[in-house]
């Protein structure tokens, strides 16, 4: 990252547009990928095909803030979420909002 600083966040969105650059090339080689993350407008601007909106940072697929039993549903609910991104074709980058990530 370019940021300075002993913030926890200071590399934020590294991971998402390494792992948006993973998934377009995998893409490309005919391995349909669903990038599950809470930056979806970084992986959406590198060009990752299916991004699946995670929770939040640092937790995109988890909520620890939940009971162990409501976070067990939680992340097969996104998980879940995501496998039907990996069935739905799409021709340009495309975000899937889900309602178990859902801040809105």
């Amino acid at each position: 990252g370019g940021s300075s600083g002993n913030t926890p966040y200071r590399d934020l969105g590294t991971g998402t547009r390494s792992g948006a650059t993973l998934a377009k090339e995998l893409e490309r080689a005919g391995l349909p990928t669903a990038l599950i993350t809470p930056l979806y407008n970084l992986a959406e601007g590198v060009g990752a095909s299916r991004i699946v909106e995670g929770k939040a940072v640092p937790y995109p697929v988890g909520d620890p803030s939940r009971s162990l039993h409501e976070e067990k549903n939680f992340r097969k609910q996104i998980v879940e979420e995501a496998l039907q991104a990996l069935k739905t074709r799409v021709e340009n980058p495309t975000v899937f909002q889900t309602a178990a990530a859902s801040w809105r």
